[in-house]
C-alpha cells in the first residue's frame, strides 16, 4: 500500500474514480503553496513545483491508501506519457 495524492478525475465523483477500485480515502488536503497547476492534453490535471521566481499556489486533492497492484495495473496505464509520479517535496 502507498499513500497517493490525487487531484482531478480520480477524486470522489470524478469520471476516473472507479479506477481506484475501492481504495480508502485517507484525507482531503491541499499541497504546499509552491506548485503550478496545469492540464496535459487539455484533459489531465498536472502539478509541478513552481520554479525560481514563479508564484505557486495550493492544489486541492485527496489522499488514498492505494494498493500497489491498483497503481501498477489501473492508474499508471491510464496516464499520458507526459505525466509522471512525483515524490513528496
Amino acid at each position: 500500500m502507498v499513500y497517493m495524492f490525487l487531484n482531478g478525475g480520480g477524486m470522489r465523483g470524478g469520471p476516473l474514480h472507479d479506477q481506484l477500485q475501492g481504495a480508502p480515502l485517507v484525507a482531503e488536503i491541499s499541497s504546499a503553496p509552491r506548485y503550478r497547476f496545469y492540464a496535459v492534453h487539455g484533459d489531465f490535471p498536472a502539478m509541478a513545483r513552481a520554479a525560481g521566481g514563479e508564484v505557486g499556489c495550493r492544489v486541492a486533492g485527496e489522499v488514498y491508501d492505494l494498493p500497489l497492484d491498483v497503481l501498477r495495473d489501473s492508474l499508471l496505464p491510464a496516464e499520458p506519457e507526459e505525466l509522471e509520479l512525483g515524490g513528496q517535496q
